[in-house]
């Protein structure tokens, strides 16, 4: 007669299996949880991409609304002088 030990290990086959099944859902967490470390970290990347440009585009349109401001003001002026 085969004694546990001998089998497997003192676990049994059950046992065999079941840390056989551990391991390999533990590997999937690892990996599961390795990409949605990734996705996070890329998405927050280019979250922070998208913002940095994001506020040089409304600092140029501020800028441009700006020169179109001083423009209609040397205008206006102008047209003052001319009166």
């Amino acid at each position: 007669m085969l004694s546990s030990t001998w089998v497997c290990g003192g676990h049994g086959i059950r046992g065999a299996f079941t840390q056989r099944e551990e391991g390999h859902h533990e590997k999937e967490f690892i990996q599961s949880a390795r990409k949605t470390v990734s996705v996070v970290v890329f998405g927050c990347a280019l979250t922070g991409i998208f913002a940095s440009l994001g506020c040089n585009t409304v600092h140029g349109l501020g800028q441009d609304i700006e020169r179109g401001g001083e423009k209609t003001q040397d205008a206006a002026d102008a047209v003052k002088r001319r009166m």
